[in-house]
């Protein structure tokens, strides 16, 4: 009697199917990061290894990076736009998270201030949130890793302190100091919130609310409560 074969075809058939089937997308991750350590009145000592870290802890993550180190007004606005086109493109299980390092001022809202023309030099911190939490979907962050002091001519009677963001639909703000406060410029390879944040970013454990209240206990402990950041 001759052997069936007849299962032997419905398994290949069966394992073309498996294989020809479409592999799920991964959802799309986009950061920007800033290090600013160049001023007027000094250069700040860990702002760009902060960026460097958190880049990388991002890249290990899985994000797409656009990052600018001391960069000029133009190579600033290039970064921003380039960043906020790839943010378009992020779904609802996506990601689009900005962390900037240096000094930001209030100058009827917040600006980064990168040299003594503000108006020229800096860039207003709200347009980016407005226009970030217009764009794309997912979860949406801005860390401002920036509450340090600001001592150059530039904006003499402005004062420096940062105000509390205005907040934006669909968009996490976070400070790495309380709204009004100011910290330290820092010692060390890494600023507080820096490893705080590196940290709270490689615990696949926390969702985007677990890494801020990490952070904020962490900084909190490592600058013996002199620091608390703000979200």
């Amino acid at each position: 009697m001759p052997r069936v074969r007849a299962p032997r075809v419905v398994l290949a058939v069966l394992a073309l199917l498996v294989f020809a089937m479409p592999a799920h997308a991964e959802p799309r991750r986009v950061a920007l990061v800033v290090g600013v350590a160049t001023y007027p009145d000094r250069t700040l000592p860990t702002a760009l290894a902060d960026a460097g870290l958190i880049a990388e802890t991002l890249r290990r993550g899985g994000y797409q990076l656009i990052t600018a180190s001391d960069p000029d007004a133009e190579q600033l606005r290039a970064a921003i736009r380039a960043f906020l086109a790839e943010a378009e493109t992020v779904g609802p299980d996506g990601a689009a998270v900005v962390y900037v390092s240096g000094i930001a001022a209030r100058d009827g809202a917040d600006t980064i201030a990168r040299a003594a023309d503000l108006a020229g030099e800096g860039y207003r911190l709200s347009d980016l949130t407005r226009a970030l939490a217009a764009r794309g979907q997912g979860t949406r962050v801005v860390a401002l890793d920036v509450s340090r002091r600001v001592g150059f001519p530039a904006l003499a009677g402005q004062g420096g302190e940062l105000v509390e963001p205005t907040a934006e639909a669909g968009l996490l703000i976070a400070l790495d100091a309380q709204p009004g406060m100011t910290r330290a410029d820092g010692t060390g390879t890494y600023g507080a919130y820096a490893r705080a944040l590196a940290e709270a970013l490689s615990d696949p454990a926390l969702d985007t609310a677990g890494i801020f209240q990490r952070v904020r206990v962490r900084t909190h402990e490592a600058t013996n409560g002199a620091v608390t950041p703000f979200e």
